[in-house]
C-alpha cells in the first residue's frame, strides 16, 4: 500500500507544479519591440528617460525577470549606460518616484539591438502598480549619447492585464535633466518587460501538506476516506456544506472521524487551503470594457450583471473628458472609464450578488471637494456585518482596502447625502471554477482509488456518502 501512496503523492505533486513549471519560465507581458524604429531619443548625465508600465491584476505579484531595451547606434563616446526600474507617484499624473533596483546589463550599448537587463537579486513587483524603466547615462549628450531607439506610433502589445504606456493624459515618456524633476516628449520607446506571475501561497501549503497527510496514512481504509473525503469536499464547496466521518463496510460498519484522529490538524490545514483556493479568486473591474460614449459628461448605467454583480445608483463615464479638471479625471486609475454615484435623486448606491462575494479595494475619489466622507457597508443576508466611514480628497485616487468577507451586498453612501464619488479599479472574490490544484487533487483521488480498488476487490470496501450536517 506505501507504494500506491508513494505513486499517488507523486502524481499529486506533478500535477500541482506542472504549471509552476512552466510559468517559471516567464511571459513577456508588454512589449513593442516588433516594430519599426523611426527616430530615437538621446541619453545622457543631462538626459534621463523614464517610460512607465502597470502591471497586471495576479493577486500575488509577478516576480520581475528582465527589461528588454531596442537601442539605435550610439552618437560621439558616451559612457556609463544605467538601467534602473524605478516606482511611481501621482500627482495629477503618474511620474518616477524612487530607484527600485539597478539593472545588470551592458554598460556600453553603443552599436544598435536589442539589450536585456536583469535585477541582480530577486524583486516581485506588486499587482496593478506602475513602475517605470529609467536610463542615464555618466556623460552630458554633447559629448555623446546612447540612443533609445523609438517606434512610429503608441502600440504596445500587452496581455495579463499589462499596461503601457503608465499615463492619465497621454503622456508617453519622461525626460529629466537631473534625474528629479521630470517633463514630457511624445515618442514610443521600444521596450519589452518579462516577468513570471506568483502564484497564491496556498499552493504550496496544499502540496506540503497533502503529500505528509499521504505519507502519514497507514491503512487502506484511512487512504480510502481521506481521498473519498477531499474529492467529496470539491464537489460541495460552493455550497458550504459541512460534513463529519466516512461510513465504509469491511465484513461489518465502521466510522472514521477524522476530528478525532492524530490527523486532525494536517487534514483541517489542508481543507482549509484547499477551500480558499477553490472559493477565493480575485477579479479587478476597471470599467474600461463599457462604453459610455465619447461626448463631455455622456455616461451610461452600469448594467445589471456586469461582473457577475448587480449595480444600482452607479454610472460610468469617460473621465478624461469631463471639463473642468475635478476627481472624474483625477480619480482616473485605469484609463479611461471610472464609476461614480449617478442618481441625481439618491446618491447611495450598492452593488449585490445572488450569492457572497468579497469586497477587497477600491480606488475612491470626490469629484469636487477635498475631505469628502463616504460610509461603506456590507450585509450578510440583512444583517449589517460591516460599517466604514473613509475621507476622500478632488486631488487623487485613495485605495481603500474594505476587507468585507462574505457579503450579499455593499452600500456607498455620502455622508452628507449630496456628495458625488468617482471608483475605479474595484475588486472583488467570487467562486471561480476549478483551478489547477483542484484539477491535480481530483486526478489524484482517481488514480489512488484505481490502486486502491483492485486491492479492495478480495476485501469488499465499500462507501456511503458522508453525513451532511
Amino acid at each position: 500500500m506505501k507504494t500506491h501512496l508513494l505513486l499517488g503523492v507523486f502524481i499529486y505533486v506533478s500535477g500541482l507544479l506542472i504549471a509552476q513549471v512552466t510559468q517559471a519560465q516567464g511571459t513577456t507581458y508588454v512589449s513593442n519591440l516588433g516594430q519599426p524604429s523611426i527616430n530615437s531619443v538621446s541619453v545622457g548625465s543631462d538626459s534621463w528617460i523614464a517610460m512607465g508600465f502597470r502591471t497586471g491584476t495576479n493577486a500575488g505579484g509577478y516576480d520581475f525577470n528582465s527589461a528588454q531595451l531596442s537601442m539605435a547606434n550610439a552618437t560621439g563616446k558616451p559612457s556609463g549606460y544605467t538601467v534602473m526600474l524605478y516606482s511611481s507617484i501621482l500627482k495629477g499624473d503618474y511620474f518616477p518616484e524612487n530607484n527600485l533596483i539597478t539593472l545588470n546589463g551592458s554598460l556600453s550599448p553603443v552599436t544598435g539591438g536589442i539589450f536585456t537587463y536583469t535585477p541582480a537579486t530577486s524583486l516581485t513587483l506588486s499587482p496593478n502598480t506602475g513602475y517605470f524603466i529609467v536610463v542615464t547615462a555618466g556623460t552630458m549628450v554633447a559629448n555623446g549619447a546612447y540612443q533609445w531607439s523609438s517606434a512610429n506610433y503608441m502600440a504596445y502589445n500587452q496581455s495579463g492585464g499589462w499596461e503601457a504606456p503608465l499615463s492619465l493624459w497621454g503622456i508617453d515618456i519622461y525626460q529629466s535633466s537631473n534625474g528629479s524633476s521630470w517633463g514630457d516628449s511624445s515618442i514610443y520607446p521600444e521596450f519589452a518587460i518579462n516577468a513570471t506571475a506568483v502564484p497564491e501561497p496556498s499552493l504550496y501549503a496544499l502540496l506540503v501538506l497533502g503529500g505528509f497527510c499521504f505519507f502519514s496514512l497507514r491503512s487502506v481504509s484511512q487512504s480510502q476516506a481521506f481521498i473519498w473525503f477531499m474529492f467529496t469536499f470539491h464537489q460541495n464547496a460552493k455550497h458550504h456544506r459541512k460534513m463529519r466521518g466516512f461510513v465504509f463496510s469491511e465484513n461489518q460498519t465502521k466510522t472514521i472521524d477524522f476530528m478525532k484522529t492524530p490527523l486532525k490538524l494536517m487534514c483541517a490545514a489542508v481543507l482549509s487551503f484547499t477551500a480558499f483556493q477553490y472559493t477565493f479568486a480575485g477579479t479587478l473591474v476597471t470599467f474600461d470594457d463599457l462604453s459610455p460614449g465619447s461626448g463631455s459628461g455622456s455616461f451610461i448605467n452600469i448594467p445589471n450583471g456586469y461582473e457577475n454583480l448587480q449595480w444600482l445608483g452607479f454610472g460610468v463615464v469617460n473621465g478624461s473628458l469631463i471639463t473642468p479638471v475635478s476627481g472624474y479625471n483625477n480619480g482616473i486609475v485605469s484609463p479611461n472609464n471610472v464609476a461614480f454615484n449617478d442618481d441625481q435623486f439618491d446618491r447611495a448606491a450598492s452593488l449585490s450578488s445572488s450569492g457572497t462575494f468579497n469586497l477587497n479595494s477600491a480606488y475612491l475619489t470626490s469629484a469636487f471637494s477635498d475631505g469628502m466622507q463616504i460610509e461603506v457597508q456590507g450585509f450578510v443576508g440583512t444583517d449589517r456585518a460591516y460599517d466604514q466611514i473613509y475621507t476622500l480628497n478632488e486631488t487623487g485616487p485613495a485605495l481603500i482596502n474594505f476587507n468585507f468577507a462574505g457579503t450579499n451586498q455593499a452600500t456607498f453612501s455620502p455622508v452628507d447625502g449630496t456628495s458625488i464619488f468617482v471608483m475605479d479599479n474595484l475588486t472583488v472574490s467570487a467562486a471561480p471554477e476549478p483551478d489547477a490544484s483542484t484539477m491535480a487533487l481530483l486526478g489524484l483521488a482517481v488514480s489512488v482509488l484505481g490502486k486502491v480498488g483492485r486491492m479492495t476487490a478480495k476485501n469488499k470496501f465499500y462507501f456511503n456518502p458522508p453525513v451532511e450536517i
